[in-house]
């Protein structure tokens, strides 16, 4: 059986969009927008990780999507490692090790 919605469809067909408060959402800036990337997920693989209980305290703290969260911390560890590996030598980030 599908868990039945608590949202209140009838209420936001009646609510108009010009009464969303933004005030901590200021909009993204033409630097922002030119860093942005575009990830498409690909493929994935279910594996089994034991984590120390901080790490996996802090990683639940920052969203309830922990598994999305732990991805996207990899994956910005790795692309950092790539990139420190075009940087030239005796740069710190040239001595991060792979």
């Amino acid at each position: 059986m599908k868990k039945q919605s608590g949202t209140d469809w009838d209420y936001l067909d009646s609510s108009e969009d010009g009464g969303i408060d933004y005030s901590d959402d200021p909009p993204s800036t033409d630097e922002e927008l030119e860093r942005a990337v575009l990830r498409m997920p690909g493929p994935s693989v279910q594996i089994s990780i034991r984590l120390d209980t901080d790490i996996y305290d802090w990683v639940i703290s920052q969203s309830t999507d922990y598994q999305a969260n732990i991805n996207e911390i990899l994956r910005m560890h790795i692309e950092q490692h790539r990139n420190a590996r075009s940087v030239s030598p005796g740069t710190p980030a040239a001595h991060c090790p792979a």
